[in-house]
């Protein structure tokens, strides 16, 4: 690989904004209202995966399907798809009285009805005043969407935009951006495409499933129509948790557990030396260099020998020794081994000597350890093992290895429903990335692995979208900071929610979550009826004192479950500031906590 080696950062934590006197949260006994607001019309839009959706990518990009879309833009404001591919609205500040409203149609889909598969139907918000949808038939629309805040809202008015790609593409992030006064609208289009992979044998191959990310910069053409300017795919094994788009189109910020790179780019050539997600840019190195030195080891001593010139005599080197580093250098400047030592050594019972035109340092151990190196970091040594030393190896392993390849039929040998959750390797590799959108190399990196991903969201509209991880038993809010000098923190840590990892570990039925934008409350649900909301300052009516402190306290940390008598699987999920929208099939509920 080439490239800028890029380091990864650590989180960023801020401990200020972590409460290690957390004492938990208190189960709230206040009635909390639930109101159903009218839906007009006919009922929510759901999409089940077809009979050839099997794959595991497939059924983790499914999962994260959220039908209820919430406005940034407007805080309180959430909308939906019909079944008529209707779009449908409700702004809990102006439509509390009259319901939810119609405020666009999408454009049928061709053909005939019996036969036409639907898929998802997508709907974003990138500014104020506009919305792109992805009608599920391989099409995208542009929506002129003014006054979203009023009520009556005026009709939103649908514009073709001249594309075609795959009907079973997710819209997973949108911005927009002013280029000459014209408004550029930057997407990101998620797939799944099956591909034919070769095993390692090079005898036979078996299919697999990739995912791709589709880039579309879209503008006006010459014509006054929207026409996709500029494609760029990247291609990756699994489905990312959090995709985002930097303000201009500038880079792409991705949370995942597999590599992404770039593949192509209408606009200019990738090179497909790039790193990839999770890989750092290290410099290849030839089988043909040969080591300046090698070196071998015993339970006692490290041997290190050198090819030494003809006439070389141990006058010539300057060796110095302590228990912790090593000096051997030639007159002429030359340096043989210089640097801190893989372990501590007796210098007593350590020298050097030349013989046979061989420079051999022999170093006594002072304890029986394994060294992996013998000064640290250089990289110029050979460890070379004796035969007797491979023999015992290859006995030891004689059980459990095969000096032939693992061929697919081997593979389905395996039952995977025979298979527990301990079998399974952990997702240890994750990482957040920004990858630049014009150099597509990848510029910042945090190493995020043993952080499960909790969920993201928009705090404000004019910021990327903040990412909530798991942090010990907290779960943390990360928000992108905007900058391609990769010397500068990638993420800065915005909140935390107490105990929120290790409340969410126990829900092994969470089908969505999220925040308020203010960051006063954290929200989850399953699939079926209920709700939990953890707020954590609640203020307090009554005057409270702390036992052990004898501090008053004016706030503490509540836990509020809701029951919804609603039958119905549990469709969207979103939050505002003072309240948590449930979408069900046929209604939509509103509670204000």
């Amino acid at each position: 690989m080439s490239g800028v080696q890029v380091v990864p950062q650590e989180l960023p934590i801020n401990r200020d904004l972590l409460n290690p006197q957390f004492e938990g949260y208190k189960l709230s006994l206040e009635e909390i209202k639930i109101k159903e607001i009218k839906m007009p019309g006919p009922g929510v839009l759901e999409v089940k995966l077809a009979d050839d959706q099997f794959s595991y990518q497939q059924i983790r990009a499914f999962s994260q399907i959220n039908s209820l879309v919430s406005d940034p833009w407007n805080k309180g404001a959430v909308y939906w798809i019909t079944t008529d591919l209707q779009i449908m609205g409700f702004n809990e500040g102006v439509d509390s009285i009259t319901g939810a409203s119609i405020l666009a149609q999408i454009p049928k889909r061709l053909g005939d009805p019996a036969q036409v598969k639907e898929f998802h139907v997508g709907l974003s918000f990138p500014d104020a005043s506009h919305a792109i949808v992805a009608d599920g038939a391989g099409r995208l629309l542009q929506a002129h969407t003014p006054h979203r805040s009023t009520m009556p809202q005026e009709p939103w008015t649908v514009e073709p935009i001249d594309y075609s790609g795959s009907e079973s593409a997710i819209m997973v992030a949108t911005t927009t951006w002013k280029q000459a006064d014209s408004d550029v609208f930057e997407v990101i289009l998620l797939t799944i495409e099956e591909t034919v992979a070769v095993n390692r044998d090079s005898s036979s191959s078996h299919k697999e499933f990739q995912t791709v990310l589709e880039w579309l910069t879209i503008k006006r053409g010459k014509e006054n129509s929207w026409i996709v300017d500029r494609t760029r795919v990247l291609n990756g094994k699994t489905v990312p948790n959090y995709v985002a788009i930097e303000a201009g189109g500038k880079a792409l910020l991705l949370s995942g557990e597999s590599p992404f790179e770039f593949v192509s780019d209408t606009a200019k050539a990738v090179d497909v030396s790039n790193e990839a997600m999770d890989v750092e840019s290290v410099p290849e190195v030839s089988e043909a260099v040969q080591p300046v030195y090698t070196w071998k080891q015993t339970a006692e001593h490290i041997t290190a020998q050198f090819e030494a010139p003809s006439g070389l005599t141990a006058q010539q080197l300057h060796f110095s020794l302590t228990t912790t580093t090593i000096q051997l250098v030639h007159d002429s400047g030359k340096v043989l081994l210089e640097g801190s030592l893989f372990g501590l050594v007796d210098t007593d019972q350590s020298s050097f000597t030349v013989d046979n035109n061989k420079v051999q340092v022999v170093l006594r151990k002072s304890m029986p350890e394994r060294w992996m190196e013998v000064v640290l970091n250089d990289a110029r040594g050979r460890e070379v093992f004796s035969d007797e030393e491979l023999a015992a190896v290859a006995e030891r392993f004689a059980g459990i290895t095969s000096d032939k390849w693992v061929t697919q039929q081997d593979v389905n040998m395996t039952n995977p429903e025979q298979l527990e959750e301990c079998d399974y390797l952990p997702e240890d590799t994750a990482c957040w990335i920004r990858l630049d959108g014009e150099s597509h190399r990848t510029t910042h990196k945090i190493d995020i692995s043993g952080h499960q991903f909790l969920f993201s969201a928009t705090l404000d509209p004019h910021e990327l979208p903040a990412i909530c991880l798991r942090h010990d038993v907290d779960g943390i809010l990360l928000r992108p900071t905007e900058s391609n000098n990769s010397a500068e923190p990638a993420a800065t840590h915005v909140g935390t929610f107490s105990a929120l990892g290790y409340v969410m570990a126990s829900k092994r039925d969470k089908k969505f979550a999220s925040c308020a934008p203010n960051m006063s409350f954290a929200a989850l649900c399953d699939g079926d009826r209920n709700v939990y909301v953890y707020r954590n300052d609640a203020p307090i009516d009554s005057v409270l004192l702390n036992r052990k402190t004898a501090k008053v306290v004016k706030t503490i940390a509540k836990q509020y479950v809701l029951s919804l008598e609603k039958v119905g699987r549990i469709v969207g999920f979103a939050v505002s500031d003072v309240s948590v929208f449930v979408l069900k099939p046929d209604a939509l509920l509103v509670a204000t906590l």
